[in-house]
This record gives C-alpha cells, structure tokens and sequence, in this order.
C-alpha cells in the first residue's frame, strides 16, 4: 500500500527536512528582502531627522544670535 511507504520513518524525515529547507530557505530569502527595505528605511529616517536637526539647530542659532 503506497500509505504505509510513504508512512516510512525513513520518507518521512526526509519529507520533513525537505519540507524544513524550503522554508529556511524562502525564510532566508524573505528575511534578506526585508531587513534590506528595514535597513533603507531605517537610513533614511536617520537622514531625514539628522536634516531636520540640523536646520532646528540653524533656526534656534538664529534665534538666539
């Protein structure tokens, strides 16, 4: 009965580690998509506020001189 051989200790670790490396490696794929966009973002919010630090401190120059 093919239920029974696929029901093998054998097939079925070997199903499972199968199973496991896909979603390793769509995870890895996944995580690397992500932080790159997480890391860009995560630049450009630091630029956008280092400028916006940057002119405040040339506004409160300003205001006290």
């Amino acid at each position: 009965m093919p239920i029974i051989k696929q029901m093998d200790p054998k097939n079925l670790t070997w199903i499972l580690r199968y199973v496991m490396w896909m979603l390793l490696q769509h995870h890895a794929a996944w995580w690397l998509v992500t932080s790159i966009k997480d890391f860009w973002y995560q630049v450009r919010k630091s630029m956008s506020l280092h400028l916006v630090m940057e002119e405040a401190q040339c506004h409160s120059l300003k205001i006290h001189v």
